[in-house]
C-alpha cells in the first residue's frame, strides 16, 4: 500500500500528533477502520479511514466533535464520538436509460455484486497479470522471466541460451524414473481423439534423457491418475486442430 502513502508518512504522524492533533480522517481505501500510533513523547493519534459509500459495505460515518474549556484556564478537552451506520435504501438513476432506480439495501447489493467471478479475474488481470505481462516485454520476453526464476527452483546461473536445457533437467527430476510407477491420465472426453493409445502415461528415462509419453496397458498399483476435465468448447477445437493437422507417427518416439 505504500503508494498510497505520503513518503514521510511516520514524519508527519508524528508531528500531528506531538502538535496536539488527536485524529485526522483518510480515505479511502475501500475499508472502514481506525487505527491508532503512540509517540516517543506519549502522544496519540487515531487514523480513521472511512470507504467510499458506492463500495461495499457502502457504510456512512457520523463524527460529533465537542469540546469544554476548563473554567478559569485555557485548557480545552475535546471529545470525538464516531458512529457508523449503514447507508441503506439508495435510489438512483441509470446511466443507460436515464430512468430512476431503487436499491433496498445497498450493502447487501454489494455483498451480492462484489466478488463475482468476473470481478476477481478482473482484478487479477489488471492488477498482477497485466503488469507481469508488460514487464516481461520490456525485460526481453518470457524466456528471460523464466531464467530469473529457476533460482526459485534450487538452479543457479540459468540463461536464456541454457533455459530449455535446464528446464528438460528440472522436469525429468520431477518425474518418474520409470515405467512401473508413471504417472497415468485419465482423459476423459479426450479420449476419443487418441482412442488407440488408451490411458497414456508420463516417465522419465534419464539415463537416455528422454521423456516418455505412451500407453500403459497395466496401471502400477498405487499410483495416481490425473483426471482431465475438459469443457465441450476445448474438445470441440481440439477435434478441429487434428482434423485439419495430418498425424504421423516415427517408429520409437513418442
Amino acid at each position: 500500500m505504500g503508494e498510497y502513502l505520503a513518503d514521510n508518512y511516520e514524519e508527519c504522524q508524528r508531528r500531528y500528533a506531538d502538535a496536539g492533533i488527536s485524529a485526522v480522517f483518510t480515505g479511502h481505501m475501500h475499508a472502514n477502520d481506525i487505527a491508532s500510533i503512540k509517540t516517543d513523547a506519549g502522544n496519540v493519534l487515531y487514523d480513521i479511514e472511512t470507504c467510499a459509500t458506492a463500495t461495499y459495505p457502502s457504510g456512512i460515518r457520523f463524527a460529533t466533535l465537542s469540546w469544554e474549556r476548563e473554567a478559569g484556564t485555557a485548557t480545552v478537552n475535546a471529545t470525538l464520538a464516531v458512529e457508523n451506520h449503514a447507508l441503506g435504501a439508495v435510489d438512483y438513476r441509470d446511466f443507460a436509460t436515464n430512468e430512476p432506480q431503487a436499491i433496498e439495501d445497498i450493502t447487501a447489493y454489494g455483498d451480492e455484486r462484489l466478488l463475482t467471478v468476473d470481478v476477481v479475474k478482473t482484478m487479477i488481470a489488471d492488477t498482477l497479470v497485466s503488469p507481469m505481462i508488460d514487464e516481461m516485454v520490456a525485460n526481453g520476453g518470457v524466456k528471460p522471466a523464466l531464467a530469473g526464476l529457476m533460482g526459485s527452483f534450487g538452479v543457479e546461473g540459468v540463461t536464456v541460451d541454457t533455459l530449455d536445457a535446464s528446464l528438460f533437467g528440472l522436469l525429468c527430476t520431477a518425474l518418474p524414473q520409470s515405467k512401473d510407477a508413471a504417472i497415468t491420465m485419465d482423459l476423459g472426453d479426450l479420449s476419443m481423439l487418441i482412442k488407440s493409445y488408451g490411458t497414456p502415461g508420463i516417465w522419465a528415462d534419464a539415463a537416455a534423457s528422454r521423456i516418455i509419453l505412451e500407453r500403459m496397458d497395466v496401471q502400477a498399483q498405487g499410483v495416481q491418475t490425473f483426471a482431465l476435465d475438459p469443457t465441450p468448447e476445448a474438445v470441440a477445437e481440439l477435434e478441429a486442430v487434428v482434423a485439419a493437422t495430418p498425424m504421423t507417427y516415427a517408429a520409437g518416439k513418442y
